[in-house]
């Protein structure tokens, strides 16, 4: 009896290891309400909770570019979308192991003239190597990187993934001065269509409140004239001095609709800010 309850121990051990739990082809993931087809490798959902994805499967139901270098073990994801009056190329890396994935953007405007910025993106979950051949990495961190809305249905195991049209994105534009040190930008996504307008309220600088000037039509159209192209929809910028040291910024936002109503609802926004000496970082 003894060896028969050992043998099927045995068994019970050998079945789990052949059939790991993460093996979930029951996941289903949509990109613009078009489910991803999956051929010997599917997604699972991680000890983190993170629905894990092969990579390349995904990201070319995204329209991207997948490249692999063996010698750091990264992947890199690349798209470029031309806007109406300007095109951005966006590059993510991800290494395995690392709980960190590197976001680079390129603009391009009209006039020829280029900007560049990255994103350093922790990550509560890394990329792994299954079955030493297929690289999976979390879904929204991907996604999410690309401008992309990202969603999960609890009850159905599916991710969706909506294109950004019409969407609205924030970043710190300049740094440079310490007298109008941080100067917040607003860009339109793949269509300007439904962009009526915001309201920014609750200015915060590490909790504490602080003073901005919200641009007007007018300086706006001279900001971007600088760049010879309607890059920015909405400007403003902190007013006040501010030593050089990270900062967390946070404000509202209220959209208005094509009619002039003005939303009850806030969205919250966030940002890191670095505010660096320039000079100290002409000397490096």
């Amino acid at each position: 009896m003894k060896k028969i309850l050992t043998a099927l121990l045995a068994l019970t051990l050998l079945c789990s290891l052949a059939l790991p739990t993460f093996a979930a082809q029951d996941i289903t993931v949509k990109v613009d309400d078009k489910a991803v087809v999956w051929t010997d490798a599917y997604p699972f959902v991680n000890d983190d909770d993170r629905t894990m994805v092969p990579l390349r499967a995904v990201a070319e139901a995204m329209g991207m570019t997948v490249s692999w270098d063996d010698a750091s073990e990264t992947a890199t994801f690349e798209k470029t979308v031309k806007y109406a009056t300007y095109s951005c190329k966006t590059s993510v890396d991800f290494t395995l192991g690392e709980t960190i994935a590197i976001v680079s953007y390129s603009y391009i405007f009209p006039n020829n003239t280029t900007a560049d910025s990255f994103d350093v993106v922790e990550m509560d979950t890394a990329p792994v190597l299954v079955d030493d051949a297929r690289t999976y990495a979390p879904m929204r961190y991907l996604a999410e990187a690309f401008f992309y809305d990202v969603s999960w249905d609890e009850g159905s195991a599916t991710v969706s993934v909506e294109s950004p049209n019409n969407a609205v994105y924030h970043e710190v534009v300049s740094t440079e001065d310490a007298k109008a040190p941080a100067l917040i930008g607003y860009f339109a996504g793949e269509s300007f269509a439904e962009y009526y307008g915001m309201k920014i309220d609750n200015v915060k600088v590490n909790g504490k409140a602080a003073d901005f000037h919200l641009y007007t039509k007018e300086e706006l159209a001279a900001y971007n004239k600088a760049f010879g192209t309607d890059f920015y929809v909405q400007l403003f910028a902190l007013k006040g001095e501010y030593a050089y040291g990270e900062y967390t910024i946070t404000w509202d936002t209220y959209d208005y609709d094509k009619d002039g109503k003005l939303s009850t609802t806030a969205s919250e926004n966030t940002i890191t800010w670095a505010h660096v000496d320039p000079a100290a970082s002409a000397e490096e």
